[in-house]
């Protein structure tokens, strides 16, 4: 609202700039008085002439002299009756003068109540500028009640005489509605008049398809001449356009550029393109030193995918000096505003005693944290503890820059395939991947890896923990592997009640159980004795308890 109040100075005297920062100190040095100091009788009177010269100036004039003290006494009282009366008589220079002085642009205390009634008179008498100020003031809730409706009448009445402003602004409703048709004709309208951020909503619009006919290459015009005003969000999707081939060739030097541009002004997404082009090399030679930089500044934007990132670059030692200590600083960060990728980073990193000591419980607890919203699983690099050096690079670049939607079975057959190519920490790697992408089967073929007598190193503490957590989360696979290493005595005392509580799968409530478990028989009652089978079905109900499954497990163990 200032910046409209000080713009309408711009055709007061020569002395007198309109700039937003405008005050009235500012008014006082640029007449070239000091503080205090009053015009002379022949200066005023030089004043008053050329007022009188201008109509419309003349109440403008005269009342910023008395409010401002500008070579006169300070006199508000003053200045506002100047500017009443001639408001009275229409003169729009006026009214902005009232409206600015209830809304503090003088310096004095705001007065929302009027300002809100001077405003709404303004509007009234319909000058566009005033009824973009108003519709603005009852869009964000200012002076006035919060109240879209109302906005969008007199974004109406502003946009209907061709102000761009209130075009894009009323655009923006529409498109928040969903009213795609109308958000188009009136963001249009407004890209016409050179509106930067129309121009990049209109090209979204066409690249949609959203109340226009879908058309890329018209889209990538729109962003470039919003892109040409540095608008940010149009510089990533210009280079987004020229990465995809989007109604262009496919140009990802042109890409780059435009991705650098947006990141240069921070935008988050621009930092986040060219942080992953150095890391995988992407259009221009790799360089990971690089990719760290722009990783770091996004995390320390509290970018939280950034944070994760960063943190498993330095646990790597991916293009900076290794640090897991410092990883974990990162993973706790995020994990404090709960991102569930921070927690199962600090899961690995207690599982494999990463910047922590070893700690199963901790990712125990960690690894079975309630989950809430979406899981981004190509975040947690699973195999920069291996050494990224010695992995498939094309593996990396695919898993986390292209960002693949892989089935769950690609995990397994890709861990089997390095497997076969005698490629232990490529197999463990996909095998770790799979675990921490909460497949279904992943737990229970992470822990067969680590307990097979194979290529990979045999690891039968992580083997059971993992097969574990799978068996807590109601993974049959895990649940029924985990039997056959209690039955069979396997890197663990031989515990038969454990072993049938384990293998009984079926879901049921615990006040159910006991009718359900009077039929039941499992296919090793006959290597048990009656006590182990009633122990074992007494601890299928313990296990049945929300909560309970590991708990209840640990305590038949040392029994």
């Amino acid at each position: 609202m200032k910046k409209l109040i000080l713009a309408a100075l711009c055709c007061c005297p020569v002395w007198v700039h309109a700039v937003p920062t405008l005050s009235c100190d500012d008014l006082v040095s640029k007449a070239g008085l000091l503080p205090g100091q009053q015009f002379s009788s022949v200066q005023l009177s030089k004043i008053q002439e050329f007022a009188k010269a201008q109509p419309e100036l003349t109440a403008v004039v005269m009342g910023l002299l008395q409010i401002c003290g500008l070579g006169v006494p300070k006199n508000a009282e003053a200045a506002l009756s100047i500017w009443q009366a001639a408001a009275s008589e229409g003169r729009t220079g006026a009214l902005l003068m009232i409206v600015g002085f209830y809304f503090g642009a003088f310096g004095d205390a705001p007065d929302n109540v009027k300002a809100a009634e001077w405003l709404t008179f303004a509007a009234q008498r319909g000058d566009p500028e005033l009824q973009l100020a108003l519709g603005n003031e009852y869009l964000l809730g200012g002076v006035l009640p919060k109240d879209v409706a109302q906005a969008e009448r007199w974004f109406l009445k502003s946009a209907g005489q061709g102000n761009a402003e209130a075009q894009e602004n009323l655009g923006e409703i529409y498109l928040d509605a969903k009213r795609y048709p109308e958000a188009f004709q009136w963001l249009n309208l407004s890209a016409l008049q050179g509106r930067m951020r129309a121009q990049l909503l209109v090209g979204n619009l066409y690249y949609f398809g959203l109340g226009v006919k879908q058309d890329p290459a018209t889209a990538m015009k729109w962003w470039r001449l919003a892109a040409e005003q540095k608008d940010a969000m149009a510089q990533f999707n210009l280079g987004f356009g020229y990465e995809a081939g989007a109604g262009v060739d496919r140009n990802q030097a042109e890409a780059i550029k435009w991705f650098r541009l947006s990141a240069e002004q921070g935008l988050l997404r621009g930092m986040e393109a060219m942080a992953k082009l150095y890391e995988f090399g992407i259009g221009s030679p790799q360089d990971r030193a690089m990719a760290f930089d722009w990783w770091k500044k996004l995390a320390e934007r509290q970018y939280l995918p950034a944070q994760i990132r960063v943190g498993w670059m330095y646990i790597g030692g991916a293009g900076v000096a290794k640090n897991a200590a410092e990883g974990i600083k990162w993973f706790r960060s995020a994990a404090e505003r709960d991102m569930p990728e921070a927690h199962m980073s600090l899961a690995l990193a207690y599982e494999y005693g990463l910047g922590v000591p070893v700690d199963l419980e901790v990712a125990q607890q960690l690894r079975l944290k309630k989950r809430n919203g979406p899981y981004a699983s190509e975040l947690i690099d699973s195999c920069a503890f291996l050494s990224d050096g010695q992995l498939d690079e094309q593996d990396a670049r695919d898993y986390r820059w292209k960002l693949l939607v892989l089935l769950p079975q690609v995990f397994t057959r890709k861990a089997e395939h390095y497997l076969a190519a005698r490629k232990p920490k490529d197999a463990l790697c996909w095998y770790q991947r799979a675990a921490d992408a909460l497949l279904a089967n992943g737990l229970t073929s992470l822990g067969n890896a680590y307990l097979a007598k194979g290529d990979i190193p045999t690891n039968p503490t992580l083997g059971i923990h993992y097969l574990r957590v799978g068996a807590a989360q109601g993974s049959v696979s895990a649940r029924v592997r985990l039997a056959q290493v209690f039955q069979a005595g396997e890197v663990v005392p031989k515990n038969m009640a454990v072993a049938y509580a384990l293998r009984f799968a079926t879901s049921r409530a615990p006040e159910e159980l006991d009718s359900v478990l009077e039929g039941y028989h499992s296919s090793i009652e006959d290597e048990m004795s009656s006590d182990e089978i009633f122990r074992a079905k007494q601890l299928i109900r313990e296990m049945a308890v929300p909560g309970q499954y590991l708990i209840a497990l640990d305590r038949a163990l040392v029994q």
